[in-house]
């Protein structure tokens, strides 16, 4: 197995500031000697593949939706389904028992057609945060059904560009969480697959991957608190958005710290990711869903470091884009499977 439980470590110091600290051989285990850290003074953000992290702050800890089940594209053709064995394979060595609460950006079956599994076996008393066509689509499961009490329809709660959404809590008085209306960028050449809403739940369990229909896309702030205050801000978002979807109203004096956006796509839509850091102006950016997830999941391990066409090219140039709203934009490319510290400052 090419995890290791020795993670790569990325400090937001003037010695590493806008560069990733990649292995040159994810076979081999890599040692990082650092002095003991108070836990508390740092965020560590975990990449898991496509749009799924877990976000941790000492032992509080919010993961979005992630995905081992990688299919070839002639796959997409005929039914697909959870691919347990894989998941577990990975997940088990990836998850984090301090998880209280998932959230969920849109609904196709790269974010979602995992979660049933990985919320029965893993995070069973977890509450999962997402649009109204994602708890349909959940509540359709028929093998791992999830309690209707613990999936969380945040539509009704969303901000929008001129309106400030509701706060929601992950964990009293530790993690609280903000749903923004955002939108899904084309795949292809303009055009847009698995699109639509799900206003309640499918007759039949969801077996094809257009039965994975897209729903309300949201884009998150997560905040971690101390003292009622936010000491930790994060801007979520797992998939390229365009004007004026994903943007927001002022809510107070706190910056965004990180935001971590989505790479696939980003061509297809106008001016992003520029249009939401001029609006949300973070100190970093951790990009996301940049490997190619019509191979297996184990594969994507090598794509980074081999700047492979076209995946290495595409964050290059995102990373670009980035540069180009500010240079002092710290910026971060994960490797799946390893974790990232974050210094809070406050």
């Amino acid at each position: 197995m090419r995890i290791k439980k020795v993670l790569g470590f990325m400090f937001f110091t003037s010695i590493f500031a806008g560069c990733g600290l990649l292995p040159k051989d994810t076979n081999k285990e890599i040692v990082v000697t650092m002095p003991k850290i108070d836990e508390n003074k740092i965020v560590k953000i975990k990449y898991l593949g496509a749009g799924g992290v877990i976000i941790k702050r000492g032992e509080d800890s919010v993961m979005s939706s992630p995905f081992f089940s990688n299919f070839s594209i002639p796959e997409l053709a005929f039914p697909i389904k959870c691919r347990k064995k894989i998941v577990d394979k990975y997940y088990k060595e990836l998850k984090d028992d301090t998880v209280s609460g998932i959230i969920v950006g849109h609904s196709h079956y790269d974010h979602l057609i995992d979660l049933p599994y990985i919320h029965e076996k893993y995070h069973k008393d977890c509450k999962i945060y997402g649009s109204t066509t994602t708890k349909n689509l959940l509540l359709s499961e028929r093998k791992y059904k999830i309690d209707e009490s613990l999936i969380v329809d945040v539509s009704t709660k969303m901000a929008e560009k001129d309106k400030i959404g509701e706060w929601i809590w992950i964990k009293e008085n530790k993690i609280r969480i903000m749903a923004i209306k955002s939108s899904h960028s084309p795949h292809f050449a303009g055009l847009k697959f698995y699109s639509g809403m799900l206003e309640k739940p499918m007759n039949k369990e969801p077996s094809l991957a257009s039965d994975w229909v897209e729903g309300q896309t949201i884009a998150y702030i997560i905040d971690f608190m101390e003292d009622e205050k936010p000491v930790y801000r994060i801007y979520y978002q797992d998939a390229a958005s365009s004007f004026p979807f994903g943007i927001f109203p002022k809510i107070d004096n706190k910056n965004i710290d990180t935001a971590i956006l989505c790479v696939g796509g980003y061509s297809e839509a106008e001016n992003y990711p520029q249009y939401i850091l001029n609006e949300i102006k973070p100190e970093s950016v951790m990009m996301i869903h940049w490997e190619d997830f019509f191979l297996p999941y184990d594969s994507n391990f090598m794509e980074i470091i081999n700047i492979k066409e076209p995946i290495g090219k595409s964050t290059i140039k995102f990373r670009e884009r980035v540069e180009s709203i500010d240079k002092n934009i710290k910026t971060v490319i994960p490797t799946l499977g390893y974790s990232y510290l974050f210094m809070i400052n406050n």
